[in-house]
């Protein structure tokens, strides 16, 4: 539920990071834009999903992907690595932005 705090909260690190992996700013940046942009994207792709197999299959499956991404994360070592971790784990994030709002109304 946090993904996009979680994303934000990258920001002042990027300093770090591109002195760790050798990137200019522009590069870095992508590490916070491009994750939010595929949580924007998935939004499209995780509501008719929940709706046709149900919220709770879909919120597990992406609970799984997030998890992965996030020891793949852990232990990359390069920036392409890390930036495809991250982006990998916004598919996971994007459920809980498409479809949290669905499973307040529906339990109100």
């Amino acid at each position: 539920m946090f993904g996009n705090a979680n994303i934000g909260m990258l920001s002042p690190g990027l300093e770090g990071i591109a002195i760790q992996f050798k990137l200019n700013q522009k590069e870095a940046a992508s590490l916070v834009n491009f994750p939010i942009l595929t949580i924007g994207i998935t939004n499209f792709f995780w509501t008719p999903l929940g709706l046709y197999i149900g919220k709770r299959p879909v919120f597990l499956m992406c609970a799984s992907l997030l998890f992965g991404s996030l020891v793949w994360g852990s232990f990359a070592s390069s920036y392409t690595s890390l930036l495809a971790s991250i982006v990998v784990g916004s598919w996971g994030v994007g459920a809980a932005d498409a479809l949290g709002s669905s499973i307040v109304n529906v339990s109100s």
